[in-house]
């Protein structure tokens, strides 16, 4: 899956929404790479405890965070954590989303179309700026975005993650 990222060994990779699917083969292709591993979780602990399974066998760290990415003080307190488990974070996968209860437009409330771009939308802002703020002192970022919402110009970050909207 990351073929393409060279010198993961020994780093340290962040990746939200990690307990299953596309969350769960992030982490444990990073590990495959030698990459220690923050397992983001918010409401499935078992799966979460399965990508941790997984990733160790890989011989690396692996450390299991559950946080509601939309919620700031519980992203602070998951990227405290990693930090102090870790010493740093040296790559960022914002991969947690969630689907609406209803696929039918009509049916969406405004409560369930709220909470779809909080986690979505507002989650992966959330976590890259508190993430952000440890990165001062360390070089050589890698930042992966999986809903596309990047820009090399930080001012249009806000634009482009807000005008992708996914």
């Amino acid at each position: 899956m990351f073929g393409e990222l060279n010198g993961a060994q020994g780093k340290v990779a962040l990746v939200t929404g990690a307990s299953r699917g596309v969350g769960r083969a992030i982490p444990v292709s990073l590990s495959q790479k030698g990459c220690n591993v923050a397992i983001n979780y918010s409401k499935d602990v078992g799966g979460a405890k399965k990508t941790e399974e997984l990733c160790k066998s890989h011989g690396v760290g692996a450390l299991v965070v559950k946080a509601d990415v939309s919620n700031r003080s519980e992203v602070r307190n998951m990227v405290e954590k990693i930090i102090t488990n870790f010493g740093r974070i040296d790559i960022l996968v914002n991969n947690a989303g969630i689907l609406g209860k209803t696929s039918n437009p009509i049916e969406i409330t405004d409560d369930d179309w709220d909470r779809v771009l909080n986690v979505n939308l507002k989650g992966a802002f959330i976590v890259t700026q508190e993430v952000l703020k440890y990165e001062k002192s360390q070089n050589n970022k890698h930042s992966i975005n999986s809903r596309e919402g990047r820009s090399e110009l930080p001012l249009a970050y806000a634009w482009g993650l807000a005008s992708n909207g996914n």
